[in-house]
């Protein structure tokens, strides 16, 4: 749990985990934002997370597992999800809080954009423009506590002719496959 604010005016945040460490990292960012008492739930799912958002509906039945408990009252001011696998569990808890719960989904949501207060994505989604969709140029991570130590990248690169180039790369996500040709090719194309 975090923040003091959160804890003096009552409020309270509700994030759903799920498998992908890159996910979870920017919402639990987010949330420790919030200036809300934060409340981390570990989410598995079952085969029927494939099934659309539209159809499922606001229900936990793509929901194998939820730790440290099932969501239950008292219900939180905001959900913080990532992805179209949180959607539907995201819109039961509005529900169940009387709609009463803000929803703020990470990433594409493959759901009507107008379902969630707020969208944080990045143009590799190309979502369209909205009221309620806010486009970063970067995944969102929050503010490092320190910033990072690059005195052992300097000396590892300080023989290379400059300027220096810095790529992020993530790894592999459906479509797109980054396996070692691609590496390869990436490194070619960033040196040329």
């Amino acid at each position: 749990m975090t923040g003091d604010l959160g804890e003096a005016t009552g409020r309270a945040a509700w994030v759903l985990l799920g498998g992908r460490a890159g996910d979870n990292a920017q919402a639990q960012a987010l949330a420790a934002l919030s200036g809300c008492v934060v409340r981390d739930f570990h989410v598995t799912y079952n085969p029927l997370y494939a099934v659309p958002n539209v159809v499922l509906g606001s229900s936990r039945i793509s929901v194998r597992d939820c730790q440290p408990a099932d969501p239950e009252p008292p219900w939180p001011d905001l959900v913080i999800g990532v992805g179209r696998r949180s959607v539907p569990l995201a819109r039961w808890i509005r529900r169940r809080s009387g709609g009463r719960s803000r929803l703020v989904q990470i990433g594409r949501p493959r759901a009507p954009l107008h379902w969630f207060d707020l969208i944080i994505t990045t143009p590799q989604y190309a979502l369209p423009a909205a009221a309620n969709v806010l486009q970063m140029a970067l995944p969102f991570t929050g503010q490092p506590d320190t910033p990072p130590d690059v005195s052992e990248w300097q000396s590892a690169f300080s023989h290379l002719p400059r300027p220096w180039i810095s790529v992020l790369v993530g790894g592999s996500r459906h479509p797109y496959v980054f396996d070692r040709d691609a590496a390869a090719k990436l490194a070619k194309d960033a040196s040329e």
